[in-house]
């Protein structure tokens, strides 16, 4: 399965607790690993709904709620990845 950039992945939201799907900012430029981390996430016990980036840049942008993404909901986990282009982690 092959990621598209800015591309919003979501697991599923329903458990028996009805718990509240935290919101998940992962920034990661290859498309292998954020697919590894969405699989990972999605068979966890916590609903979420994951948002991805593809570098710095746009990182800041999505925080910042600029452009594209001024209607986004703010991160309450950002996974991120340390080496990419543009702008590093």
């Amino acid at each position: 399965m092959r990621f598209q950039t800015r591309r919003d992945f979501k697991a599923d939201k329903e458990t028996s607790n009805d718990l509240k799907a935290i919101e998940i900012l992962l920034v990661e430029d290859s498309d292998a690993d954020a697919e590894l981390t969405c699989k990972a996430l999605k068979n966890g016990k916590i609903p979420n709904s994951i948002h991805r980036v593809i570098d710095g840049v746009e990182a800041m942008s999505f925080l910042r709620r600029l452009g594209e993404y001024e209607s986004v909901p703010r991160p309450d986990l950002i996974l991120l990845d340390l080496n990419m282009p543009r702008m590093d982690g």
